[in-house]
């Protein structure tokens, strides 16, 4: 294994640690509050995990700006994850499966 491959599975594991416990905290802030406000607001955040919470979040602007910026920048996070992987996973597994065939 070479150094690249390290810092890339490192970022990417804190990226999702990062931005899952973001979106995790967020989600479970605004569920709640989402509830004491109709079933309408609670059924929409229940149904669309990061949408319902966002749109009610939203709603509820001066309350929750904290909350709202919490969870765009964990779903933020989370796709700059699945970008990474998208664009620099098949080269990195092409050169693990080299440095295979090479030693075997």
């Amino acid at each position: 294994m070479d150094i690249w491959f390290t810092l890339f599975v490192m970022l990417a594991a804190l990226l999702v640690a990062v931005g899952g416990a973001l979106l995790l905290v967020s989600y479970l802030q605004l569920l709640p509050a989402s509830f004491e406000h109709g079933w309408r607001s609670f059924a929409l955040a229940l149904v669309l995990p990061v949408l319902g919470p966002w749109l009610f979040a939203r709603s509820q602007k001066p309350k929750y700006s904290r909350v709202e910026i919490q969870l765009i920048a964990g779903f933020v996070m989370v796709l700059v994850v699945v970008v990474m992987l998208l664009l620099f996973g098949p080269y990195f597994v092409e050169r693990l499966i080299a440095t295979i065939k090479i030693s075997a």
